[in-house]
């Protein structure tokens, strides 16, 4: 019972490709918004960019759920099922839970999150490691059950007073854990990864607190842009030639071709160039065929001799 009066559920997630089959998805809770959870741990691997170097930490919720866990690289959790035979794996193992329950300090996570993390993704990942790919079409959900931190892991936040704003923050790697009691102290749907190596591979975005080892103090990260998609036109526009086109009009299109035509109208096609063999034949024949002898002219007669 750790000294919990009433102890919150929390259901395991687990994001770890098979040694024969490249799906990712073992365990996801099935109540909570699939994509808001599938968005936020892409947004903690990032493609694995960087975890060979160290893990990456991720706390978010969404008013409804609280997702806390690690990414890493899957040897930091299994010493056998960590590759697919050609590359080293990645992976994230967390826990789901209520929006207000209470969640690990920073420091517990990334001191703990191996023997924490190790038992799941074991489990989880070895139902699936061997198996065929037609077994693999369902992902699993697992029952709620205890966090494995216990409440002495969950140590108060009274230094965070308030969070920044619903922009996006980057802190240093040393004040991690303020990013980190600011998303936990949070009532605002909030996203918090730290770890980063470097500001430019975090994915700024509305709502997220990240630390990167290259920050230097708090300082406000301004969100990409996203670009519109621009709908095509309902009729196509004409294709006008250009004036440089070295593809030469037997080569173009016909924007007429699709019209019927009146035999009148039809344009004489241009007379075909001959082959390059032709071309070496005329010209050998010109070379070496023998000639007739051209009369030279007659010298005019100087007068006055």
């Amino acid at each position: 019972m750790d000294g919990r009066l009433m102890p919150v559920q929390w259901m395991p997630i687990v994001y770890g490709r098979t040694h024969r089959v490249d799906r990712w998805w073992r365990v996801a809770p099935s109540m909570i918004d699939q994509e808001w959870s599938q968005s936020r741990v892409s947004a903690v691997i990032r493609g694995g960019r960087g975890l060979v170097d160290g893990p990456r930490f991720l706390l978010a919720h969404d008013g409804r759920f609280r997702l806390v866990g690690v990414a890493c690289a899957a040897s930091a959790l299994s010493e056998t099922m960590n590759s697919d035979g050609q590359r080293q794996l990645y992976c994230f193992v967390g826990w789901a839970g209520p929006a207000d329950a209470p969640s690990p300090s920073i420091e517990a996570l990334s001191g703990n999150f191996a023997g924490w993390a190790a038992p799941v993704y074991d489990h989880w990942v070895g139902l699936d490691w061997d198996e065929h790919p037609s077994r693999l079409q369902n992902v699993h959900e697992a029952p709620p059950g205890d966090p494995p931190w216990s409440t002495a892991d969950e140590q108060p936040f009274d230094h965070v007073r308030q969070r920044p704003g619903d922009g996006c923050y980057a802190f240093p790697e040393e004040q991690r854990a303020l990013a980190w009691d600011l998303g936990r102290s949070s009532r605002e749907p909030v996203t918090v990864i730290t770890g980063w190596r470097n500001l430019r591979d975090a994915e700024p975005a509305p709502g997220l607190l990240f630390s990167a080892a290259d920050v230097s103090h708090p300082m406000p990260v301004e969100p990409a842009a996203s670009v519109p998609r621009q709908s095509r036109p309902a009729h196509p526009r004409p294709m006008i030639p250009r004036d440089n086109d070295q593809t030469g009009p037997r080569n173009r299109p016909d924007p007429w071709s699709l019209v019927g035509r009146l035999p009148s109208e039809e344009e004489p096609s241009p007379p075909e160039e001959p082959s390059l063999g032709v071309r070496i034949k005329r010209m050998a024949r010109s070379l070496f065929e023998p000639r007739e002898p051209q009369a030279r002219p007659e010298k005019k007669e100087e007068d006055d001799r």
